[in-house]
């Protein structure tokens, strides 16, 4: 590292620790906290609004708490009219809690006491007039937080602790008012979840971070390898770089946010269908050496009967690659079969496969039957086989008693607070928030928009395991952090340790095989020819999407990336992510900063 960025980086040091030293967490204090509800615990159970009063545009405070959840953000103006108040309320009744800053002195009091009356509420004091406290009824709110500033800093640090990524140990400094003396403060630990903040506190040089991965993310952009992406990072559980780049398309007029759904692709087969097998292992109901035909009877009488779970998994099982299923909708002519897809949906044809084409509700038992009858390779040795993820679903329904799709939310994305994550996001999202992929010229023949890119996954209906979730990468770095956390993460336990320790070591090493079970892994030799840092340690694992996805996590360093880019607008032909080595040179420039001197 040259002397220039040496000075830099010394000096943005001292920077930040002054600034860190203004915001003094440690004055931050928690005066009440009813039935320990802070940090919060179960996020599924929890329909949050937060209010602003005092400030009439979104908060830093709001912004902060839309990372760790889905919460729906107001901002509401002094009245003391009753009729207006009421009208409010009434708007307000959906929430199940609702979070109140208040962020001017000059409040009414009535409005605010009304709604601790009558909500479940957590109060965040963010003004330095002591006399505002004594204006409210805090006997009826469950937590009560007092910042003494309402600095951007202090409300992002009070959102982070009250979802547990920083901890709470401020004390009184002198009487507040007649309910709270000196000394008083409760204390909270943190770190249950990820704090956001800056790469100093993990031994990195911010600017030089920025730096080389706005170059890498640029590089992206002019050379077209991709309109736009979301990268994210995590070390310690810190995210420490959390940005949005470029465009949705190439036309740049709408630039990527943070917030926008990307398509995974295979990087699903790792967040939709093995959580849930992991879980189904940890309960004895998924046995990894049993005959996947104890699992699926379909195989029960062919050659495939006796392969074992574990094989599959490890893609280590002799199927075949793929199969391209879709083609047997058409007829030679290239006009879609009668019995197969039509142009209006109906009970008969429900399956949304593009805005106007709807699949046979049976037709998934052709593509089941096309997997029984498929031949096994010759050769026993390790093929990456995207075919037993169009089965997981079922199984996943057969075992558990459960549809997949309701399954992976009710026990993974709602309780980790990853609410973006879900399949045929036209439903839950506005389309304007969905990146589009490609321009799909041979089967449904529409630019794609919010339904599943990968042909097999929409002819499920865009519910699939082998693709078909969507996200922002804040929130799949969610799941990948219960995974690095070895299955826990917000203070509760989702898969146990032991299971995810034996889906994340190499299978079949000896034979050759990288995989675990359904996550990637290094390449055993030649590590500077996979897609991966060439750092990574052999602990590390996770999956990498056609549409231009890729995450990985290293417990060796508690390191985690995620990034997300549409590299198929408009043609799957374009391999520049592959071609500029864009994964393994993001990826190693985080190893390369955690490990220099």
């Amino acid at each position: 590292m040259n002397s220039f960025f040496k000075f830099s980086n010394s000096f943005l040091v001292c920077l930040l620790f002054l600034i860190s030293a203004g915001v003094n967490a440690q004055q931050i204090t928690l005066l009440k906290n009813q039935k320990n509800i802070l940090p919060f615990k179960r996020l599924d159970t929890l329909n949050i609004g937060v209010i602003s009063f005092g400030s009439f545009s979104e908060t830093s405070f709001q912004k902060m708490l839309g990372n760790y959840t889905q919460t729906w953000n107001y901002s509401f103006e002094n009245t003391i009219d009753e009729e207006s108040i009421e009208s409010r309320k009434i708007l307000l009744k959906k929430h199940n809690l609702l979070i109140i800053g208040i962020h001017s002195s000059s409040i009414s009091e009535v409005q605010i006491n009304s709604l601790l009356k009558e909500f479940n509420t957590i109060v965040v004091d963010f003004t330095n007039d002591h006399k505002t406290l004594g204006k409210l009824n805090t006997d009826n709110t469950e937590a009560l937080l007092v910042t003494f500033n309402n600095s951007e800093i202090r409300q992002n640090v009070a959102a982070q602790m009250l979802f547990g990524g920083m901890g709470v140990f401020g004390k009184l400094e002198k009487d507040l008012g007649n309910t709270f003396k000196k000394g008083n403060g409760i204390e909270l630990m943190g770190e249950i979840r990820f704090k956001y903040a800056i790469p100093e506190e993990v031994g990195i040089d911010s600017r030089v971070l920025n730096y080389k991965i706005d170059s890498i993310a640029n590089l992206v952009i002019d050379s077209a390898a991709a309109p736009g992406c979301q990268i994210v990072i995590a070390k310690d559980q810190k995210i420490i770089f959390k940005k949005a780049y470029g465009y949705q398309t190439y036309d740049k007029k709408v630039p990527v946010k943070t917030d926008d759904l990307y398509d995974f692709a295979s990087v699903t087969k790792i967040t939709g269908p093995l959580p849930a097998l992991m879980k189904l292992n940890d309960d004895g109901k998924f046995k990894l050496d049993d005959k996947f035909s104890t699992y699926w009877p379909d195989f029960v009488g062919t050659e495939k009967e006796n392969i074992k779970v574990r094989e599959i998994l490890a893609h280590y099982g002799q199927l075949q690659p793929y199969l391209v299923y879709w083609k047997n909708t058409l007829k030679q002519n290239g006009k879609y079969k009668w019995f197969t897809i039509k142009p209006d949906s109906s009970k008969r044809f429900p399956l949304k496969i593009s805005e106007d084409l709807y699949l046979n509700r049976n037709y998934n038992k052709k593509i089941y039957k096309e997997i029984k009858q498929s031949t096994l390779l010759k050769e026993k040795k390790y093929v990456y086989s995207g075919l037993s993820f169009l089965l997981y679903p079922q199984i996943i329904k057969n075992l558990s008693g459960e549809s997949y799709e309701p399954y992976v939310k009710s026990n993974f994305y709602k309780p980790l607070g990853a609410y973006s994550l879900t399949f045929n996001p036209y439903k839950h999202y506005p389309v304007s928030k969905i990146i589009p992929t490609e321009n799909d010229t041979f089967f449904r023949h529409i630019q794609l928009r919010g339904t599943v890119h990968d042909e097999a996954a929409a002819m499920f209906g865009g519910v699939s395991g082998n693709a078909g979730l969507f996200g922002t990468a804040n929130d799949l770095a969610k799941l990948m952090q219960m995974y690095l956390n070895m299955g826990e993460y917000g203070g509760k336990r989702f898969i146990d340790q032991n299971v995810l320790e034996e889906f994340t070591r190499y299978q079949y090493e000896d034979e050759g095989v990288r995989r675990g079970l359904g996550f990637d892994k290094p390449k055993l030799e030649s590590k500077e020819r996979g897609y991966v840092g060439v750092s990574a340690s052999d602990r590390s694992f996770g999956h990498s999407g056609y549409t231009g996805a890729f995450t990985w996590v290293d417990p060796e360093r508690d390191l985690l990336v995620v990034f997300l880019s549409n590299r198929v607008y408009q043609t799957r032909e374009n391999r520049k992510i592959y071609q500029l080595k864009i994964y393994q040179n993001l990826h190693q420039t985080l190893y390369d900063l955690i490990l220099e001197d």
